[in-house]
């Protein structure tokens, strides 16, 4: 549906595709989309390493070991904390999972912003950017997203000949 919905609208900036996903369904009612930034993402791997065992060669509640590269989707249920649920394809049913206590009676702290600026971005993607904006490929109204974005040599990215 969202697909549908921005088929024929000029999308210009990552802010118009939330736009465009509450406008793609209106009958039972609007989806309803959570814009985040940076400063919403947890980390979460303190928590993890600190109060739970898990290991490569983990199995699954019908005894089969997990096959990590393979999985598709991944679900957490607030109810089941020490619970995951997998799925190998999206058409077959979840499966799951039981993390193992590492720790007993420790507190959970407090946990750690995951980001605390905004990621940088390649500095040639940054370049190729900032070109479609001086061409004014990328409308004015629509540039400032891209002009606030900070670059760094040190970012990787993947090069057309990677992929192939």
């Amino acid at each position: 549906m969202i697909e549908r919905a921005s088929r024929n609208i000029p999308i210009y900036s990552p802010q118009q595709w939330a736009a465009v996903m509450r406008s793609a369904r209106t009958q039972p009612k609007p989806y309803q989309v959570n814009e985040l930034n940076h400063n919403d993402f947890i980390d979460f791997m303190v928590l993890g390493n600190k109060y739970m065992y898990f290991s490569l060669g983990h199995k699954d509640t019908m005894g089969e070991n997990i096959a990590w590269s393979k999985i598709r989707a991944l679900k957490f249920k607030k109810g089941e904390p020490m619970t995951i649920f997998l799925k190998y394809d999206y058409a077959e049913e979840y499966r799951s999972t039981k993390l193992k206590k590492a720790t007993k009676g420790k507190k959970v702290e407090k946990l750690a912003k995951m980001y605390q600026t905004t990621l940088n971005i390649s500095s040639a993607k940054y370049a190729d950017l900032m070109q479609l904006c001086n061409a004014n490929l990328i409308p004015t109204g629509h540039q400032e997203f891209y002009l606030s974005l900070k670059s760094d040599d040190k970012v990787d990215y993947i090069t057309d000949d990677e992929t192939d």
